[in-house]
């Protein structure tokens, strides 16, 4: 995977959103000093990258992020945007015009001007557009000058001079010819089409039709985010196989299973989603990520056989693991409740991470399932002793053993220490304390208490 940032001539940028809209991409990010950019792309191309000042309502860009196809960064999709446009270089909207010119048509480079409405000045944006319908019209070109006309009329419907020229008995003729639907206007104007194929796309012949016309141009990013959209709106087989099986075959395998951990993210009920995920990640021994799938998703974690979980839990490094143990308890204990002494063994290791972050009524909060499962368990019985003696001076000592048997260390001395205080001429305290710094690799406070003991000795 790329990392989730991208580096420019004028410098890093950390991607916040993306949204994918009408063969135009906008990549929303902030740089080191926190300035908002938008970095534009068209049918996945690069194009070049603008400070965010205030954006025009109603113009393009606002669109794209109400309207188009929008996630949240990081995201699979903007990584691999950016890392297949790496070697761009910014360029100033003058010098994109003159880049343009030399393989677009005047169409093309209006309604990619067009999407820049936020950020060049109206009238200089008009008069640039407006240019090329001139030029079609001096031609004698007037299909081709329509079609600049009605970008101009998309962007700017309630302008005079698109009104007026709009109404031209020239382009009567093409009046109807628009009013068609938009598969009949692909071979006289693909662009317009396409954009109206957008915005129809939860029509499922638009959809179709906007999908096999995106993949026909290769644009392999934009027709993943329209397939995700299929499947969030209608998240069931019929479109959770086509994307799975256009996902495994477009991309490597690690994208491809940070796709689909996205998805189940953020769709943690499509338990066919999550069950197909959590073993693409058990076979690719990805155990941490696939027990953090489970806690984001535990309604799907009942559904899944108990050998997998079993064999999961098994294989995770709880000590060294950053997955949420906060949430697992609710998945653990029902999955093990047949194999008692595996149960026993698995939360050993997870109180022992609990406790380091939390303190003992917490964990024993924590393992209360155990008692609607009706499982006597010794790790339970252990912290249900451990919880009745936080407060009893008299035991401070047996405390501290318990947190000594946990490996945690800090809490162990803190309860010998408060022991000691209470029994200043008991040894046990003091050789524990001694013990306790010397694991810590505190050389200098074991020696100090190995000494104080050596006094007490001396005075017995």
């Amino acid at each position: 995977m790329a990392t989730n940032k991208v580096l420019l001539e004028h410098g890093e940028f950390t991607p916040e959103r993306i949204a994918f809209y009408r063969d135009i991409a906008f990549v929303e990010a902030v740089n080191s000093r926190q300035e908002l950019h938008y970095l534009f792309f068209y049918k996945e191309q690069f194009l070049t990258n603008k400070k965010a000042l205030k954006l025009k309502r109603s113009s393009f860009i606002e669109q794209a992020f109400k309207e188009g196809i929008v996630f949240l960064c990081p995201h699979p999709l903007a990584d691999e945007l950016l890392e297949q446009n790496t070697r761009s270089k910014v360029i100033s909207f003058n010098e994109l015009h003159k880049k343009l010119q030399a393989g677009m048509s005047p169409q093309e480079i209006s309604y990619i001007f067009s999407a820049l409405d936020s950020f060049i000045a109206p009238e200089k944006l008009f008069r640039l557009i407006r240019s090329h319908y001139y030029q079609y019209r001096r031609d004698g070109q007037f299909l081709h000058a329509y079609k600049i006309l009605k970008i101009l009329a998309d962007m700017a419907p309630d302008n005079a001079w698109v009104r007026q020229t709009s109404a031209d008995l020239n382009f009567r003729p093409y009046e109807k010819i628009y009013m068609q639907h938009p598969l009949k206007l692909l071979e006289k104007d693909p662009l317009y089409a396409v954009s109206e194929f957008w915005k129809n796309r939860h029509e499922q012949e638009s959809s179709e039709a906007l999908q096999q016309l995106v993949l026909k141009r290769n644009q392999k990013l934009t027709v993943t985010a329209l397939m995700i959209e299929s499947l969030q709106r209608n998240p069931g087989n019929e479109t959770l196989q086509p994307l799975t099986l256009w996902l495994r075959t477009q991309f490597k395998q690690d994208v491809y299973r940070e796709l689909l951990y996205t998805l189940a993210i953020a769709l943690p009920a499509n338990h066919e989603l999550v069950q197909q995920l959590l073993q693409e990640l058990l076979d690719a021994g990805e155990h941490e990520k696939a027990l953090e799938l489970l806690c984001n998703a535990p309604d799907s974690a009942s559904r899944i056989h108990t050998d997998i979980l079993t064999d999961l839990f098994e294989r995770i490094q709880w000590q060294q693991a950053s997955i949420p143990i906060e949430k697992l308890n609710n998945i653990l204990i029902p999955a093990l409740q047949e194999e008692p002494a595996k149960l026993d063994k698995i939360l050993k290791s997870c109180v022992q991470s609990l406790l380091k972050g939390h303190d003992v009524s917490f964990v024993a909060d924590w393992m209360s399932p155990l008692q609607s499962k009706n499982l006597s368990l010794p790790i339970a019985e252990k912290i249900k002793r451990m919880n009745t003696l936080l407060d009893d001076p008299d035991h401070q000592s047996q405390l501290g053993e318990f947190y000594y048997q946990f490996n945690v260390i800090d809490r162990a001395i803190d309860c010998f220490s408060w022991d000691m205080e209470l029994r200043p001429n008991d040894p046990a305290p003091v050789k524990w304390l001694s013990r306790l710094y010397k694991e810590k690799g505190m050389a200098n406070e074991a020696k100090a208490y190995q000494q104080v003991l050596m006094e007490m000795q001396k005075r017995a």
